[in-house]
């Protein structure tokens, strides 16, 4: 390259990382914005459905399975371990099945929410580490789950932890 494309090829480079900086911070500025203000949606509907998955997820901290259940459809499609765990249905399933597990509590971080709506509902991805203590260890699982919100409720709801998991906290060995 001579010296003229040289100082071309300079500045290209110098405006393009310019203009990957500036759109990187305002998207940082934006993402920020919107996890202060605890919805991560663009419209009413996505802000509206971000605000009852975190209110779902603030009862698991506060250990009321019912709650939860509250905030679920009759008839919804659930799996805590997906894609380990086929899904199940039903409400009244759930809370059978999950409120001795929820009984004994967790410390849930949300890292991000993302909220994407259109005609047929709302579904929400939120990121987020849930750490379970029992029997005297504790074990911290990184996790993406997925909700689908219609209606008010949650109609779908599947957690996937992004390890392994052994066998659920106080199953036989």
């Amino acid at each position: 390259i001579n010296r003229g494309n040289k100082a071309i090829f300079r500045a290209v480079v110098a405006a393009g990382v310019l203009v990957l900086l500036t759109v990187g911070s305002a998207a940082g500025i934006a993402q920020a914005q919107a996890q202060r203000h605890g919805s991560a949606g663009t419209n009413a509907e996505e802000q509206q459905a971000s605000r009852l998955v975190h209110d779902w997820l603030a009862a698991w901290v506060a250990k009321d399975a019912d709650k939860m259940a509250s905030y679920m459809a009759e008839n919804v499609s659930f799996s805590g371990n997906y894609p380990a765990m086929a899904p199940e249905s039903g409400r009244a399933r759930w809370l059978m099945e999950n409120a001795p597990f929820i009984k004994m509590g967790i410390k849930i971080q949300v890292h991000g929410t993302t909220a994407v709506g259109g005609k047929a509902g709302t579904a929400v991805l939120v990121r987020r580490t849930d750490t379970f203590s029992f029997n005297g260890r504790t074990l911290v699982v990184p996790v993406a789950a997925f909700y689908f919100v219609k209606n008010g409720h949650i109609q779908t709801w599947f957690d996937m932890p992004l390890i392994e998991l052994g066998p659920p906290p106080g199953a036989p060995p």
